[in-house]
Order: C-alpha cells, then sequence, then structure tokens
C-alpha cells in the first residue's frame, strides 16, 4: 500500500510539507478512482496518521498534519456468494473452459485471484495436499510480487483429493503445452497461464467468469465473492475460527465478524442442539 498508494501522491514532499489537504487529496483520489475499497483506504489513513503521529513524538515535525483529516468513511456493502448448489452448477458448466482450475481453486481453497494466477508448480506439493502462496500476480497482468497481499497471507493451504486430481491433470497438459509450443513458450512455472505460458491477466479471467456466470445462470458475483463463499461453506461445516483465519491468511479470526449475518440458521442450530441436551436431562422436571 505504501509503494502503489502514498508514495506517488506524498513521496515527493518533506515531512514538514505534508498538510491536510495533500491527506485529504491522497483518500479523495483513491475513492475516484476505485483503486481499493473503502475498507483499505482506511487502512491507509491508519498508516499515514501512525507514520506522521510517530514524526511528531520523535520532534520531527511540530504537529501531526492526519489529526486534521477525518478517518474516511467506507461504504458497507452487501456481501455476495454461492450456495452450494449455485457453486456446483457453476463448476459444471466451466467445467471445459481452459481456466476451470483457476475457479475450482477459489472456491475449495478461498484464494484470492492474485495468488491463483500467481501460483507456481514449485509451490504445489501434490503429494502431501498442499499449496504454498508465495507469489502473486499484480493487477497489471505483468509483474509478481514475492509474498502476498499481507504477511500473514503468506501461507500453506491444506487441498482435498478432488483438486488434488484437478491439478495433477493440470500439470499434464501444461507439460504438453510445453512441448507442442517449446519453440516459444515462456515458462514461468505458472499453474494458470496462457497456452504459451505467460501469465494470464485478471482482465481476462474475469471476461470467461462472467461469461460462464451468464451460462450457468447462477447469481452474479464476483471473482472475489468465491472466496466469501468458501468462508460460508466453512463456517457451516462448524470449522473451527482459527483454522478458517489460517486457511484465508487473516491476521485475526476478527475477519470473520463480517460473516455473521450471512449464517442466522446456525445460532438456531446450537440452540436447539443446547435444548436437546440440557433439558433431555433426567433431573430437568
Amino acid at each position: 500500500m505504501i509503494k502503489k498508494h502514498i508514495l506517488p501522491k506524498l513521496g515527493d514532499l518533506t515531512l514538514g510539507e505534508i498538510s491536510p489537504r495533500n491527506i485529504q487529496n491522497l483518500y479523495n483520489s483513491l475513492f475516484e478512482n476505485k483503486q481499493l475499497s473503502g475498507e483499505n483506504i482506511q487502512k491507509i489513513h491508519t498508516i499515514v496518521k501512525e507514520s506522521l503521529n510517530k514524526a511528531a513524538a520523535w520532534n520531527m515535525i511540530t504537529r501531526d498534519p492526519a489529526l486534521a483529516v477525518d478517518r474516511p468513511k467506507a461504504e458497507i456493502k452487501e456481501m455476495l456468494y454461492w450456495s452450494d448448489d449455485e457453486s456446483h452448477k457453476f463448476l459444471h458448466i466451466a467445467r471445459e473452459d481452459r481456466y476451470y482450475s483457476a475457479f475450482h481453486l477459489a472456491l475449495s481453497t478461498g484464494m484470492r485471484q492474485g495468488e491463483i494466477l500467481g501460483l507456481r508448480w514449485q509451490d504445489v506439493d501434490l503429494v502431501n495436499r498442499t499449496i504454498s502462496v508465495r507469489q502473486i500476480l499484480n493487477h497489471d497482468g505483468k509483474t509478481f510480487d514475492v509474498g502476498a497481499k499481507t504477511v500473514s497471507g503468506v501461507r500453506a493451504i491444506g487441498i482435498d483429493k478432488t483438486t488434488t486430481l484437478e491439478l495433477e491433470k493440470l500439470r499434464r497438459r501444461v507439460m504438453r503445452e510445453k512441448m507442442e509450443h517449446r519453440d516459444k513458450y515462456e515458462d514461468n512455472d505458472l499453474v494458470i497461464s496462457t497456452q504459451l505460458g505467460t501469465p494470464l491477466s485478471p482482465r481476462n479471467l474475469n471476461r470467461s467468469f462472467y461469461r460462464l456466470i451468464g451460462q450457468a445462470e447462477v447469481t452474479k458475483i464476483r471473482f472475489h465473492d468465491m472466496r466469501h463463499t468458501h468462508v460460508v461453506l466453512l463456517l457451516k461445516m462448524r470449522e473451527n475460527n482459527k483454522r478458517i483465519a489460517e486457511r484465508l491468511g487473516w491476521s485475526s479470526v476478527k475477519m470473520l465478524d463480517r460473516y455473521a449475518h450471512v449464517t442466522p440458521h446456525m445460532q438456531r442450530e446450537t440452540a436447539d442442539a443446547f435444548g436437546e441436551m440440557f433439558y433431555n436431562k433426567k433431573s430437568i422436571v
């Protein structure tokens, strides 16, 4: 965030030159260009404010200019996700699509789009059924970043047997394409790539995604919403919150608070289970 969003706007100014107007202009620019979500712009605000507050504490500036800037408001958007049936219906329609595995990984692992498009075979352990997130593809569809979106995003994800089989089939196809196009194949070791081995741009993947949604006649969601779908499915399985956070690459289980409204039936099921246990005791009249 600092390199991509803060420095381009504030990097040419000295600490003493940064004014509340400069900071507000940064937030306005991010909102207008729709480069980041409201939540991420709030994170930008936290970084700027804490950095300038530290500079003031060390007497590098007389006053923190961020104190005069209101915290940006994050628009609360309705969370969209697929039901079990919609997920299966979509995968059935997408089965013959070249990038089926990208959609399958999104639903079965909850990986972010950049993590899937940056995934390398060297980070896939088919024997132990594990994927390691160590590289992401940027939005430009050309460059990679080492690591993940966040520190906690660098993680190992267990994969189920069906997903493992799908990746084994994909690996064989990739090897065939390397041989067929060996004179011009660009080997980036990518799991998801074009026929020539080059990175697949997020735009092209999204184009296929929305086309398949239309064919499957399921709820129109964003690619990222398949990540939400994965979380909801895990919650319905009663998976441990800490394990979910680790799997999704979150630093805290508090991220699950945003899902509190999507599974209200779970509270009813918990209440019913308690009632059966408590009131069926012989000591209860």
